[in-house]
């Protein structure tokens, strides 16, 4: 699965002063430092404004509700490596297992869902509680809720400032 991608440019009276930088290496190491910074905040913000909905509320397209905790506890932000040409790739990372269909989006065929643990599945249906072994899931279409998409995408004006003032410290005048 391709991995989206997001790409900021360097424009302006900034572009024109790049042939004066110090060193593309040392470019390079201030951005990346500069990605490690900003993939941290926009991992707070990911989970602050999408993965923090009530777990008693009701499901939303604007983002997830927190039940267990284990899809925002598990949101990391991908060290920056620094690529040839002096290019520096970063990002977030989710490693539970149905992030990505949540991310992307899923259409979950039918099928039973057996009790393993217990005796009988338990679950309410119009206030009362049912007791079955097994049930039958007619399956169902996840939609895309992009959480890390929509937090990266929210917060590209702030990699854009953080790497121009990067830049323009290394500008000899």
């Amino acid at each position: 699965m391709n991995q989206p991608a997001f790409k900021i440019s360097i424009r302006g009276d900034l572009l024109a002063a790049l042939p004066r930088l110090t060193s593309d290496a040392a470019m390079a190491k201030e951005l990346k430092r500069e990605m490690d910074e900003q993939d941290q905040y926009t991992v707070a913000h990911i989970m602050a404004r999408y993965l923090s909905f009530p777990a008693t509320g009701p499901t939303t397209r604007d983002g997830l509700r927190s039940i267990s905790n284990r899809l925002r506890g598990n949101l990391r932000a991908v060290p920056a490596t620094i690529t040839a040409g002096s290019g520096v790739i970063g990002g977030v990372s989710n490693n539970v297992k149905y992030a990505k269909y949540h991310e992307f989006g899923a259409t979950i065929p039918p099928h039973d869902i057996v009790a393993r643990n217990k005796k009988a599945l338990r679950f309410a249906v119009g206030g009362k509680i049912i007791l079955r072994k097994k049930v039958h899931n007619p399956g169902f279409t996840l939609p895309a809720r992009a959480p890390m998409q929509r937090g990266i995408q929210d917060r590209l004006n702030n990699y854009q400032a953080a790497f121009e003032a990067a830049i323009s410290r290394l500008v000899k005048p």
